[in-house]
This record gives C-alpha cells, structure tokens and sequence, in this order.
C-alpha cells in the first residue's frame, strides 16, 4: 500500500531531480509554481492523495507542456495532465473532480501499481 510519506518522498525526488526549490503553505488555495531564473513550487504538505495532486500539479506548470500558452485553462489542462502521467498514484475522486473543471469525460490513467496491475478502471 502507498503511504502519505510515500507521496511525499516521491514529490521531494521529482522536485530535487528537476532542481526546482519547495515551499511549503498551509492552504491548497495558496498552491502556486514559479519558473524562470529559478524554480519553486509552493504547495501544502502531502498528507493526502488530493495534496500529493495538487503538489504534481503545480510541478506540472513548471515541466508540462504548453505553459507559455495564452489560454489558461490549455495551461491548467496540460498542467493537469503532466501530473497524471507522473503521479504513482492517482485517486478516481481527483480524476472526477479535475474532470468536472475541465469539462471533459475522466480517462483512466497509465499508471500502475508496482506488481503491474492498473491503479484502477473507469466503467
């Protein structure tokens, strides 16, 4: 089973493998990512599936695709899907919810648990 501290460590090693500093914040709501001389992503600390989202989301701003777009809700999007294609867990309610701010159908996503076996299926 993947713990809290398991997200966590594997947030720490995307942040220091990309060299991109942390700060830590109390309040999703205050979750941000900086990019440009330097690095950093603000984000609450990983205590749940929803905050280790939220904390791959933001890294997503930073090393997701179209984040120079003029249209924020390409960037949102891309950002979101950086997220999902790196995450080692995925929780079906995040998949909803972000699917719901988008406006499209949730897909299922690639990733796998450790034994090979998909995280789960959408019906």
């Amino acid at each position: 089973m993947i713990t809290n501290a398991d997200l966590e460590g594997h947030f720490l090693h995307l942040c220091a493998a990309n060299e991109i500093q942390i700060s830590w914040c109390k309040r999703p709501s205050k979750a941000l990512a900086i990019s440009g001389e330097f690095e950093l992503v603000r984000v609450p600390h990983i205590r749940s599936p929803t905050a280790y989202a939220i904390a791959l989301h933001e890294l997503g701003h930073i090393k997701g695709r179209n984040q120079y777009n003029k249209n924020q809700i390409v960037r949102e999007r891309w950002a979101w899907e950086w997220a999902r294609r790196n995450a080692v867990l995925y929780d079906r309610r995040f998949v909803r919810k972000i699917a719901l701010l988008l406006g499209t159908q949730p897909a299922a996503p690639h990733c796998t648990l450790p034994d090979g076996q998909a995280l789960y299926q959408e019906r």
